[in-house]
């Protein structure tokens, strides 16, 4: 079922990339700028049955010293089309001589591996089927390499990510289809922090023997992955259900093995533990929760504070406003426990909380959590179809919808920013390099390539966690 933006109807599920990849270029590999982030895309051979469309030449295009390092610009332009590519130019030179070139899926690039201190030169068109060219280039706009305010700082991947109870589904939909998909997505991000939604403590049956899903999906990421809470073998859950009168159940005050599906995965070689802890939320029937964390990044000795939620889901049928109100004191519980457990560290929220930029009377969560001072990296405000002031530097793919229904398409409506129920927001403190809207699509026919992981898109978003 399709978003309807003026009734706000998106079911989100019952209880809740990947093209940016290795920096593609249309000159030689050696010209290549050597790039911390991945952003590109590889070209795809055309299809003898496209046909040919044209676009207006990008235009406000604006070139300036990134955040990411003493030899990266970061560019943004206007926005032509959903699943479009683009073909960046840069050179030293005003008239273009000895340019080099990048593709990027999406309205903007962080080109890396520049001179520092040097101006340079961009413009940027908009490429068809195969790599052909569909408008004019840019204008060309100049921007000059420079030391970061925080040269200490360094890319941490965070992300958010409803990954469908196991019980739900059979056939293609089943957990047993999609479970790899799943783990691969987050492995092939280099993830170092995400939020999942619906990792059910349920068992499930995988190969023989019996597990539940947040632990499967923990033996699938293998290696250096760890979880913050409710792991079975951690936590003496082993022998438990969800019916239990136990401290796993979520029926008693501590309850630390059971959160509703609501977990923390985390590369321990990349950020170190130091404090965890959950909450049950005010709940209709379905018990909602969120768990939070602490980590150290282990590149910078930095530390930041990450919470996760999933919030009500029930929409219709609601002329009382009740579970729009209750996703309101949701929300305002969700900051409560950040009041209540962060020393003052920065910030970073996760979370499906079921509520959209054309949810009526309001976006009760969004707002909540802007009032107290996050920020939403993509200005996905409400009811907005341009993104307003937003302060993330890239962006890919984020015009396509975070909830996907399974659909052999990602959803989009034409906008830069699709219609979110998905979040990652961060303190005003935070620099966001990059947020992403994974979805692995052919850019040829626009759809999904092999497993579609989940009807919800995981997000992603690189960020500089500040000194605190």
């Amino acid at each position: 079922m399709r978003f309807n933006r003026r009734l706000g109807a998106a079911w989100c599920g019952a209880v809740v990339i990947a093209l940016a990849g290795t920096l593609a270029s249309a000159t030689p590999a050696a010209e290549a700028a050597p790039s911390p982030i991945p952003r590109a895309l590889a070209l795809t051979t055309p299809s003898a049955k496209a046909k040919a469309k044209t676009y207006a030449a990008p235009s406000a295009l604006k070139a300036k010293a990134s955040a990411a390092g003493a030899g990266t610009i970061a560019l943004t332009w206007s926005f032509r089309g959903s699943g479009l590519r683009y073909r960046v130019q840069y050179s030293t030179s005003k008239k273009m001589t000895k340019a080099r070139t990048l593709v990027v899926p999406g309205p903007s690039a962080a080109v890396s591996g520049l001179k520092q201190r040097t101006t340079y030169y961009f413009r940027v068109r908009v490429l068809g089927v195969g790599g052909a060219a569909a408008s004019a280039y840019s204008k060309v706009v100049s921007g000059r390499t420079a030391t970061p305010a925080d040269p200490g700082a360094r890319p941490l991947q965070v992300a958010s990510f409803n990954v469908r109870n196991a019980t739900l589904d059979s056939g293609t939909r089943s957990w047993a289809n999609r479970r790899t998909a799943v783990a691969g997505q987050i492995k092939a991000k280099g993830i170092d922090v995400v939020g999942l939604q619906e990792a059910e403590y349920t068992r499930i049956s995988v190969d023989g023997t019996t597990v539940h899903q947040y632990e499967d999906l923990l033996g699938l990421l293998g290696g250096s992955y760890r979880i913050t809470s409710g792991l079975s073998t951690a936590e003496g859950c082993g022998v438990a259900t969800e019916s239990d009168d136990s401290l796993c159940s979520g029926t008693t005050a501590a309850a630390p093995g059971y959160s509703a599906g609501i977990r923390i995965i985390y590369n321990s070689d990349t950020v170190t533990l130091v404090k965890r802890g959950s909450v049950r939320l005010t709940d209709d029937i379905a018990p909602r929760y969120a768990v939070w964390a602490i980590f150290t990044q282990v590149s910078t000795g930095r530390s930041f504070f990450f919470i996760n939620a999933h919030l009500e889901d029930k929409y219709k049928d609601d002329p009382g406003l009740v579970y729009y109100a209750l996703r309101k004191t949701q929300a305002d519980q969700v900051l409560a426990t950040i009041a209540a457990n962060n020393p003052g560290l920065p910030v970073v929220l996760t979370g499906d909380m079921n509520s959209h930029k054309w949810r009526d009377p309001a976006n009760a969560p969004y707002d909540s959590y802007r009032a107290a001072g996050l920020v939403d990296p993509l200005g996905n405000t409400y009811k907005s179809r341009t993104a307003v002031k937003p302060t993330t530097e890239v962006r890919i793919h984020t015009e396509f919808n975070s909830w996907n229904n399974f659909a052999a398409k990602p959803d989009d409506e034409g906008w830069i920013n699709g219609i979110n129920v998905d979040y990652i927001m961060v303190s005003r403190s935070v620099t966001t390099l990059e947020y992403e809207t994974v979805v692995d699509i052919d850019p040829v026919t626009g759809r999904f390539v092999g497993t579609v992981p989940s009807d919800h898109n995981m997000l992603r978003a690189s960020i500089l966690v500040p000194r605190s």
